[in-house]
């Protein structure tokens, strides 16, 4: 099976109403009858999976043309075109691309007055938004104009158009740095999360010690701006100072907040800074200010894939991590449709790690609601990702909650099987000790345990167990161990799950 191309990759990506609109469009614009484009276009968008070789035999077959090369090209600019102007109007930058052809197409036809009226709102707009460069294309046509149709204070013209210029230049300059400096204090910081070595960590100090750094009034520009905030956020997050990153983003924040055109413009790098802001509160705990940051996020927009695709990666993660702790379980599982709609249609397409780490929440949220089999889906999702990501802490866990999930769905006929499978797993792994072993070795005993009150004796010398890995690790070490004590200590005093777990978070707090 040959590898998708740039076409089908086209194709997969356009939503209803965009292949609704192409069509409409190729139809208009084809100078054909039969429309050979539409048929290749069907025939890419209903091939599952993609095969070159399939494609070209059902290409010759239905007779469309000779060459199948040359028909795929001129089907991926036809589609091209047709998205950019389904997209007119539907963003700034486009609504400047468009006045500025208007501005050439007027200026060609002599309509200097035209052009004018065209330029001084398209320049108006665009400095509104601070899109310097189309400013200075917007200004090199102004200034042709004003050679083209020269007036007696054409040197009061051409002063105040070289003031512009500058101002402008300024301003793509200082964008131009700060975007230089965020992006190389990224890399250095990425070099420094993997080594933790003296050399990476002194390569990124100095990055931030650059003078561009040390006040924000060197950022004339709104870009320069929030690179700066950025640059300074992710430094002190990396260095463990969460308090101090929360400020930084927090200013990214209302930077944009108090220049509301460009959340309007950018609504997708508004919602990253919230959503960095967000992930300080929840490691600091501030939860009472999570719920408004949420309302804000939820508040944007979601008018593309790549929108839906970061709400799931990182919002949708904070979200269930906010509530698994705050113990407001039922409040995350409200969001388990949505989330799920998601997945299915998002997942291929999320970091795999974040991909586990949602699951892994989502599976959480429900086995602490008592949604069973619902959580048993979130565990199979996750072990289909066993081959594209290690996630060892992960998988290592999932194999011995499955057991619990089993032995609540009273699938006793394949936990027998279960339990050779995950002894195998983890022995294999040197990682059958601690956690894995107390609760594999528990769900094994229960299952076998013929009444009531030898399972509680059972359940009572595991949870003695888990208070003492709760005492003795470290957060990274408790993964899925406050959870699993939650439910065995529902299972002794028959009380809900959810219930204990919320006890349980009140009392740590």
């Amino acid at each position: 099976m040959a590898q998708p191309d740039d076409l089908q990759l086209l194709v997969s990506s356009l939503e209803k109403s965009e292949k609704r609109y192409f069509k409409l469009y190729a139809r208009f614009y084809s100078a054909e009858d039969t429309n050979k484009s539409i048929q290749l276009f069907d025939l890419i968008d209903k091939m599952e999976p993609y095969d070159e070789k399939v494609l070209l035999e059902q290409y010759r077959a239905k007779n469309i043309g000779a060459n199948l090369s040359s028909a795929k090209y001129e089907l991926h600019n036809l589609i091209l075109r047709s998205l950019t102007a389904y997209n007119s109007g539907k963003s700034v930058n486009a609504d400047l691309r468009e006045m500025i052809s208007q501005i050439e197409i007027l200026f060609h036809k002599g309509l200097y007055q035209g052009c004018r009226k065209v330029l001084e709102r398209a320049q108006k707009k665009a400095e509104h938004f601070e899109k310097y460069p189309y400013v200075m294309e917007i200004l090199v046509w102004r200034r042709r104009l004003l050679i083209a149709h020269a007036a007696d204070a054409m040197e009061a013209d051409l002063e105040d158009f070289y003031g512009e210029m500058k101002i402008a230049v300024n301003h793509l300059l200082s964008s131009a740095q700060y975007w230089d400096l965020m992006d190389r204090v990224q890399e250095a910081g990425r070099r420094y999360a993997r080594a933790r070595s003296k050399d990476e960590y002194s390569a990124l100090q100095a990055l931030v010690e650059n003078p561009l750094l040390k006040s924000r009034e060197q950022a004339i520009s709104f870009a320069a701006r929030i690179s700066f905030w950025h640059s300074l956020g992710q430094f002190e997050r990396l260095n463990g100072n969460v308090e101090d990153s929360r400020l930084h983003y927090l200013e990214a924040t209302r930077e944009f907040e108090r220049h509301p055109q460009h959340i309007e413009d950018q609504p997708e790098l508004y919602k990253q800074y919230l959503t960095n802001y967000l992930s300080c509160c929840i490691v600091l705990k501030k939860f009472d200010e999570i719920e408004s940051i949420l309302q804000k996020i939820k508040y944007q927009p979601v008018n593309s894939f790549y929108a839906g695709k970061n709400l799931v990666e990182n919002v949708y993660y904070l979200e269930l991590y906010y509530y698994l702790n705050t113990g407001e379980i039922l409040e995350g599982l409200k969001l388990m449709p949505s989330l799920e709609a998601a997945l299915d249609s998002h997942g291929a397409a999320i970091r795999p790690n974040r991909f586990i780490a949602i699951c892994h929440n989502a599976g959480m949220v429900n086995f602490l609601a008592g949604e069973y089999r619902k959580s048993l889906d979130f565990v199979v999702r996750i072990q289909q990702q066993s081959t594209r990501v290690p996630r060892s802490d992960i998988q290592k866990f999932v194999v011995v909650f499955r057991l619990i999930l089993h032995f609540e769905l009273k699938d006793f006929d394949i936990l027998d099987n279960l339990f050779r499978t995950s002894y195998r797993y983890l022995k294999n792994r040197n990682a059958y000790a601690g956690f894995e072993k107390e609760v594999l070795g528990t769900v094994r005993k229960l299952v076998s345990a013929p009444e009531r009150r030898f399972r509680t004796r059972i359940l009572k010398t595991l949870r003695l167990k888990l208070e003492q890995l709760l005492e003795a690790s470290d957060a990274a070490g408790r993964l899925g161990v406050p959870e699993t004590l939650a439910w065995v200590v529902s299972k002794i005093e028959e009380r809900s799950i959810v219930d204990v777990y919320r006890e349980m978070i009140r009392d740590n707090r």
